[in-house]
């Protein structure tokens, strides 16, 4: 399974309409994003606490208000052709893209120590994905296990993935994902061994591996579809199915 990491990012400005439909476009199986709280409280999509990478505002995505983030430019920093693509809300997102791929939402840590009086983050996303009746096409994901704890509580029905970027055990990996009942284990491919992989499918647990920009090679795309993975993050998703369809084949 290839899944578009922040939609298809290698062609399109990341975390935008463009970049989703881009995703869809290539026949990703699932889509990433990442959320977070505007000033008043609404989940928006974007991948920085920060907005100076990938829009021309600056500051915390939390200073300003979902009216204010939704007026800056969010694709010219990628190419001029892109100018006007907007920074869009979890439910824009829901509304376009809910049933035609599965959507994993990531919680961005920071997000959930921003208070108000609006409700915390996981609940809003737990209330848009029943609202849309998205369950079963949405798979949420965070670095902060109480996070994914409180949402578990909140809405035992939406899957739910650990994600991590550290070294771990099987067996400290499969502790963190029995703890909230996931669905998935999310690591760094780096770090992703054989061992780690057949612990979590004995366990019935789906394994998925993320890279960062510099490490996402054919190289590594290899190793992953070598150790059983079940589905990777891919910046470039077109790139990534072909070869995965190709590597299969010569196995």
């Amino acid at each position: 399974m290839v899944a578009g990491h922040r939609g298809d990012n290698s062609r399109f400005p990341e975390n935008t309409l463009a970049a989703f439909r881009g995703a869809v476009d290539a026949g990703a199986s699932m889509m990433e994003l990442d959320v977070t709280l505007s000033a008043d409280g609404q989940p928006v999509v974007i991948h920085d606490s920060t907005l100076d990478r990938t829009t021309n505002g600056n500051g915390p995505v939390s200073a300003l208000t979902f009216a204010e983030l939704s007026a800056l430019d969010a694709g010219s920093w990628f190419s001029p052709q892109f100018s006007g693509e907007r920074i869009p809300s979890l439910d824009r997102v829901f509304a376009e893209f809910g049933g035609k791929i599965v959507i994993n939402v990531e919680i961005k840590s920071e997000a959930a120590q921003i208070i108000g009086d609006f409700p915390p983050i996981h609940v809003q996303v737990a209330d848009l994905v029943r609202s849309h009746g998205l369950c079963g096409m949405v798979l949420v994901s965070c670095f902060d296990d109480p996070v994914l704890a409180d949402l578990a509580a909140f809405a035992p029905e939406i899957a739910l993935g650990v994600l991590s970027d550290r070294p771990e055990e099987p067996e400290d990996a499969l502790f963190r994902v029995k703890r909230v009942n996931a669905a998935s284990y999310h690591q760094n491919a780096l770090l992703v061994s054989r061992q780690l992989v057949e612990a979590m499918h004995e366990n019935g647990v789906i394994v998925l591996a993320w890279t960062r920009r510099q490490d996402n090679t054919p190289e590594t795309l290899k190793k992953m579809i070598g150790l059983g993975l079940d589905g990777f993050f891919a910046d470039d998703p077109i790139a990534a199915i072909a070869g995965a369809a190709r590597w299969k084949e010569e196995k």
